[in-house]
């Protein structure tokens, strides 16, 4: 069992931190500034939720009215 304390850093994308929440239970992830260690911030789950769901209408937005140019 690995007892490293799951946690994000400040600098990866979206998809890592999906990717990281992905196996996670629990209600937030830390944010940690590299170097340093110091905890900048949480995600919750549906903080994660809600960029991903922004993401894609931005991007259905998008080809939407490329499609109709």
């Amino acid at each position: 069992m690995d007892r490293r304390p799951l946690r994000l850093k400040s600098d990866q994308n979206m998809l890592e931190a999906i990717e990281v929440a992905s196996g996670f239970v629990g209600e937030t992830i830390p944010v940690i500034e590299e170097p340093g260690g110091k905890m900048i911030g949480v995600v919750s789950e549906s903080d994660l939720f809600s960029a991903y769901l922004e993401i894609q209408e931005s991007k259905f937005r998008m080809s939407k009215s490329s499609a109709s140019a």
